[in-house]
C-alpha cells in the first residue's frame, strides 16, 4: 500500500516499515503532459536499525607505539551502510614521558585506495601523562553524514612527542601517515603519504541509516586520467578524486545509472584517423572498476537507458560512418547497431526509455529510433549547416534544446533566443533556448509503497 507521507525526493524508513520491502514509483510531468509511472525494484526487507554501530578496530592491539609530534595517521575501513558519524574512539596509554599531548580525530574520503579529501575534524583531546590507559573519545562538533563506502579515520597530534602511547596490530599496508603541523590544522586533501603496517586501535561510532535526510548534489568533472567529485551543496568542495587508467587522457563522454549504481566513461579515439576508444564501467558503491571494453571503430558521447541495461554509443564524430553501437551495459558487448546521422557524436535516451535521439556532427537531421526495435522512426529537421551540436530533450519528448542549429518556422512568434522543433509526427513544438540557462530536469511525482 502507498505510504501517504512518502512523496518527497527522499524517504527515511519508519518503524511501520520494519518487516516489509519498499518500492519507489516515479512519475515525470511537464507542460507537455504526464509520463508513464516507473517503479523501482523491491528493496531488501527493512530491518530494525540499532541505535548506534561502529566501524574500525574495536579491539586493543597486541603491539604498542608512541605518537610523534605534528603528524597525522589514518587507517582505511569500510562503512557498510549510510550513517551519521558522531565520534572516533582511540585506545591511549601513558608512556612514562611526562607532560601532555594534544590529539584531534580526522576523517578523510577514499581516493582510489588512498586518503583524499578532508571530511571532518574532531574537538581536541588533551592526553596527560597522569591519565590511565583506556579508550578516549574524539567527538566531532557536528556529526558527519556519510554514505556507504571506504573512509580513512585516524588522528593528528600536537607539538609534544611520546606522551601518548597507542596500540596496534600489524596488517600490511594498513596505515597512511605524513607530517602535518597541528597548529596549521589537518590538511585538505591529505597529501602524499607514507605507508606502514600499524593498524591502530581506533574506531568510529555512527547512527545507521540517518545520513541522508536530504538529497546530495554531486558534480562529476572529468579531467585527464581521473574524475573529480565536488559537493554542490557545500561550496563546490572537492569530495574525492577517482583515478582512471593512464590511457584515459581524452574523455569523450560519461553516463550514469542510479538503478545499477554504475558510471560509464568513454575515452580515446573518436573514429576515423583518430582510431578506436574504450568504455570503462565503474561501480560507485564499491568504488571499483567493473570492466573495460575496447571499441575499434571509435567512441563518443553516449547515453544509457533508464533501466541501466543498455548503452547507445556513437562511434565518433571523426568517423565517416553513421553507426551507433547498442551495448550491453553489464558487459560492454555490442548487441547490434543503429544507423543514425553522419559523424556520430551526441546521444540522448528519453526519460521513459522508449526513444533514443542521435545527433551526427555532419548530419542534416536529428534521428530518432525506437529502443524496443532499434529501428529509426523519425527525423527532425532539416537543420542549419553544421549538423547537430550538444542537445537535450525535455522529459515529455516535447522540446529539443540544441546549439543554434534549428531553423525558425514562418508565421511563428519567438522570444529572444527561442526556436522551434518541427519533425515528422511532432508538428511544431516550441523550443526554449535562452543564453545562460539549461533545463535538465523535469518535475517528478514520487510515491513509496510497502
Amino acid at each position: 500500500a502507498a505510504i501517504p507521507a512518502a512523496t518527497a525526493q527522499t524517504y527515511v524508513p519508519i518503524a511501520a516499515d520494519v518487516g516489509h520491502t519498499l518500492v519507489v514509483q516515479e512519475t515525470a510531468r511537464n507542460e507537455g503532459g504526464t509520463g508513464s509511472a516507473a517503479s523501482s525494484a523491491h528493496t531488501a526487507v527493512v530491518q530494525q536499525a540499532p541505535a548506534s554501530a561502529t566501524f574500525g578496530k574495536t579491539s586493543v592491539g597486541a603491539s604498542a607505539d608512541r605518537f610523534l609530534a605534528d603528524r597525522k595517521r589514518v587507517n582505511r575501513y569500510a562503512l557498510p551502510t549510510a550513517g551519521t558519524l558522531s565520534k572516533l574512539s582511540i585506545y591511549l596509554a601513558p608512556t612514562g614521558t611526562s607532560g601532555q599531548q594534544l590529539l584531534e580525530g580526522v576523517v578523510y574520503a577514499d581516493s582510489s585506495g588512498a586518503p583524499g579529501a578532508l571530511l571532518g575534524v574532531s574537538e581536541a583531546l588533551t592526553f596527560k601523562s597522569t591519565n590511565t590507559a583506556g579508550w578516549y573519545d574524539l567527538v566531532f562538533p557536528a556529526a558527519l553524514k556519510l554514505s556507504p563506502g571506504s573512509y580513512w579515520i585516524g588522528a593528528i597530534t600536537g607539538a609534544s612527542s611520546n606522551v601518548a602511547g597507542f596500540r596496534y596490530d600489524s596488517v600490511a599496508a594498513s596505515r597512511a601517515y605524513n607530517a602535518n603541523t597541528f597548529n596549521s590544522g589537518a590538511s585538505d586533501p591529505f597529501g602524499s603519504a607514507s605507508v606502514d603496517a600499524e593498524q591502530t586501535s581506533l574506531y568510529g561510532t555512527y547512527a545507521p541509516g540517518s545520513s541522508s535526510p536530504s538529497v546530495e548534489h554531486l558534480e562529476y568533472v572529468f579531467p585527464s586520467n581521473g574524475i573529480d567529485v565536488y559537493d554542490m551543496d557545500n561550496g563546490q568542495k572537492l569530495v574525492k578524486t577517482i583515478s582512471l587508467p593512464k590511457a584515459a587522457t581524452d574523455i569523450r563522454g560519461a553516463a550514469a545509472s542510479p538503478s545499477t549504481h554504475m558510471l560509464y566513461v568513454s575515452y580515446g579515439g573518436d573514429g576515423g584517423t583518430n582510431g578506436g576508444g574504450t568504455i570503462l564501467a565503474y561501480d560507485l558503491l564499491s568504488e571499483t572498476i567493473a570492466w573495460t571494453h575496447a571499441y575499434p571503430e571509435g567512441v563518443d558521447s553516449m547515453a544509457i537507458a533508464p533501466d541501466g541495461k543498455t548503452i547507445y554509443l556513437p562511434v565518433g564524430e571523426a568517423s565517416s560512418s553513421s553507426s551507433w553501437d547498442v551495448v550491453e551495459a553489464a558487459s560492454g558487448t555490442i548487441l547490434t547497431t543503429i544507423q543514425g546521422g553522419l559523424a556520430p557524436h551526441n546521444t540522448i535516451v528519453s526519460l521513459n526509455g522508449q526513444h533514443v535521439y542521435m545527433g551526427g556532427r555532419e548530419a542534416s537531421y536529428l534521428t530518432v529510433a525506437d529502443t524496443s526495435t532499434n529501428q529509426l522512426i523519425k527525423q527532425i529537421g532539416p537543420l542549419l549547416p553544421g549538423g547537430v551540436r550538444p542537445f537535450t530533450i525535455k522529459g515529455g519528448d516535447t522540446r529539443l534544446h540544441d546549439g543554434d542549429r534549428l531553423p525558425r518556422l514562418p508565421g511563428k512568434q519567438y522570444h529572444y533566443g527561442e526556436s522551434a522543433l518541427h519533425g515528422a509526427g511532432l508538428g511544431s513544438v516550441p523550443v526554449h533556448r535562452r543564453p545562460g540557462r539549461t533545463e535538465l530536469a523535469e518535475p517528478r511525482d514520487l510515491t513509496v509503497s510497502r
